[in-house]
């Protein structure tokens, strides 16, 4: 599979399993979510290394790839804090806006980019 729709199809499952975790009162409901928001993220990571690859020339490719983990843990590092916000004003109900608003991000930027996407979803 091309990466474009893998990365789209990544941000519905993350958001979803966190959403669903987000609500979820009991564990086994609780295990589906965790599952979602794994196999979304397994995805994402997968496919926004394709679009990396796809993307950067290949004597580029390591600085490329330096950045990306640097955006990676910049996230990682910085997700706590909306989420705890989000947690504790509006209630775990809403911990799905969290990855929500960053999955906008990232199909925002995927469709605007209309050169590559034809490229990225190409067959």
């Amino acid at each position: 599979m091309r990466p474009g729709p893998l990365v789209l199809a990544a941000v519905v499952l993350a958001v979803a399993g966190t959403y669903l975790a987000g609500i979820a009162a009991e564990i086994p409901l609780w295990l589906v979510a965790l599952a979602l928001a794994a196999l979304g993220i397994g995805i994402a990571n997968t496919a926004s290394l394709g679009l990396l690859v796809d993307a950067v020339p290949v004597e580029r490719v390591a600085t490329a790839m330096v950045v990306w983990s640097q955006i990676g843990i910049l996230g990682y590092l910085l997700g706590p804090l909306p989420g705890g916000i989000v947690a504790d004003s509006l209630g775990y109900a809403f911990i799905g806006a969290v990855p929500a608003a960053a999955g906008g991000v990232v199909v925002f930027l995927l469709r605007t980019s209309r050169s590559q996407m034809g490229r990225w979803t190409a067959q």
